[in-house]
């Protein structure tokens, strides 16, 4: 089963804002970024840490992300956005 991810705008632009930040290393944030998409899609259950009856938290360096599972209508609903190598990145 494939889950489809969806995130709030706000972490979208966020996410944005951080690739900005780390051109110097965009590789391993494209990476980091491409990983996350990959793994809430397809085996968002196996994916980080339990925090909760529907939430998880993932580490995929420099990126962490909260999110949420709703298995019913198959969505992951990302709801927090962590950037490693940003001084200013609270969800």
């Amino acid at each position: 089963m494939n889950f489809r991810v969806v995130w709030r705008h706000r972490l979208l632009d966020r996410l944005a804002d951080y690739y900005v930040a780390a051109l110097e290393s965009g590789e391993a944030f494209t990476r980091a970024a491409a990983r996350i998409d990959f793994v809430l899609r397809t085996n968002p259950h196996e994916a980080g840490e339990s925090r909760g009856a529907f939430q998880r938290i993932y580490f995929a360096p420099p990126l962490i992300v909260d999110f949420e599972i709703y298995d019913e209508a198959e969505v992951v609903f990302v709801t927090a956005l962590r950037y490693l190598g940003h001084p200013h990145s609270s969800p």
